[in-house]
């Protein structure tokens, strides 16, 4: 089953996709907003029992990124039969945000965190259609996406794929000149890589979207 956001009175909810918009949002090279000119990019580092989903907006307009913003998702606890309910309420809070963040037309990028399987298969799940629908979000406001690994955005923040949590935080916080949490820190390496990736790709092809093996 694949899962869209949809619009209600009452705010986004989660609705079955048919399977010819799931073969239309497959084919990203035909239909998906252009990566032309990017300056900005935001970086979704993906949270969701013990955490929250974080992210970082990137100006790589400068001499160096600079972190315009960030924002972290609030989420109801809950068992594990509302995890459809907290999708929604974390999405509709991405969303909120996203609308404020792109209000001013710079031209901005989307990067996401690549979820691996893990040993809890529900958490894998939940975080991968979490992330799926941000990139849906993102992408319905005009904003190309990349999806990041962890290792990925490590090297692009500290230059070690194997940097634990406290040098990447460490690292944000000498690259912005201001303090970060962890989960910020690993949202601006998503965003660096995912700025990176946009950019070869429009240089590759003249724009895109970067999903991997999605």
């Amino acid at each position: 089953m694949c899962l869209k956001v949809g619009k209600t009175r009452s705010g986004l909810v989660l609705v079955e996709m048919t399977p010819a918009e799931w073969q239309r949002l497959r084919r990203t090279g035909d239909d998906a907003p252009p990566a032309a000119q990017i300056q900005r990019v935001v970086g979704a580092d993906l949270g969701w029992r013990d955490y929250r989903t974080s992210l970082a907006l990137l100006d790589f307009t400068g001499n160096r990124p600079a972190l315009l913003d960030t924002f972290q998702a609030r989420t109801t606890p809950g068992d594990d039969d509302a995890w459809f309910a907290r999708l929604g309420s974390v999405a509709s809070q991405v969303d909120t945000w996203l609308q404020t963040a792109l209000a001013d037309g710079v031209p901005t990028g989307f990067a996401f965190e690549a979820v691996y399987l893990e040993n809890n298969p529900a958490t894998t799940i939940a975080l991968a259609t979490l992330g799926g629908l941000l990139a849906g979000l993102a992408r319905s406001r005009g904003c190309p996406v990349a999806r990041v690994y962890p290792m990925q955005a490590k090297t692009a923040l500290t230059g070690s794929a194997k940097a634990g949590k406290v040098a990447m935080q460490q690292a944000a916080c000498r690259l912005f000149g201001r303090e970060v949490d962890q989960h910020i820190a690993d949202a601006a390496g998503i965003a660096l890589h995912g700025e990176a990736m946009l950019r070869q790709r429009r240089a590759a092809d003249g724009g895109g979207e970067v999903l991997g093996d999605v």
